[in-house]
């Protein structure tokens, strides 16, 4: 039987700095989560797909259902909609309560090493990469190659985050850190892991 990892405090150095998640309650370093405030993953919606059981979405599907991928993974528990921020775009709305804890992601997008490119779309994470390693960037720009997590916006001057970013064995996550009301905006503050220009 394998043992759980749930609980067991990481040893954080340079070279494994990103095999671990820090518990925001407690402010320790785990491997995988913290027993006392676990985060649940939610996934994509995969639901309003054909055949979702079989299916990734595609570009092709997304176009036959008048959508893109982007906005056909957006769980039912969110919508996407204009933003209230201004010349933001489109952000991502709460459809019900988010209670803390919940994570959302992988993060999806083209992999690219390209750091002007990723800068140029603004919709890049840089992924912090092991000793000898490449920087490499997850670009969510084309919404038919990224999913639903492309439209949340970062917190502007005056608005309220509740979400915060996180890199877990090369991958990005956004957790809930404040409970989110049915029809709040869902918001980041992302400058710790937005790369400099």
């Amino acid at each position: 039987m394998e043992k759980s990892l749930i609980g067991i405090k990481a040893d954080v150095t340079v070279e494994n700095v990103d095999d671990f998640i820090v518990c925001e309650e407690c402010g320790i370093d785990f491997v995988y989560m913290c027993k006392k405030h676990p985060f649940l993953l939610a996934e994509d919606n995969m639901m309003s797909l054909p055949n979702y059981e079989e299916a990734e979405p595609t570009p092709e599907i997304a176009a036959q259902l008048g959508s893109t991928v982007a906005e056909l993974t957006c769980p039912d528990y969110c919508v996407i909609k204009e933003s209230k921020i201004l010349n933001a775009g489109l952000g991502v709305f709460a459809n019900i309560g988010l209670p803390t804890g919940i994570c959302f992601g992988p993060y999806k997008g083209e992999i690219s090493e390209n750091k002007k490119m990723a800068n140029k779309s603004g919709y890049a994470w840089e992924i912090r990469p092991r000793p000898g390693e490449q920087t490499r960037f997850i670009d969510g720009a084309d919404p038919n190659k990224s999913n639903w997590l492309r439209y949340i916006n970062g917190a502007s001057v005056g608005e309220s985050q509740n979400l915060h970013a996180f890199q877990y064995r090369g991958q990005v996550f956004y957790e809930v850190f404040r409970p989110i009301e049915k029809g709040e905006e869902l918001l980041g503050k992302f400058l710790f892991f937005i790369f400099s220009t």
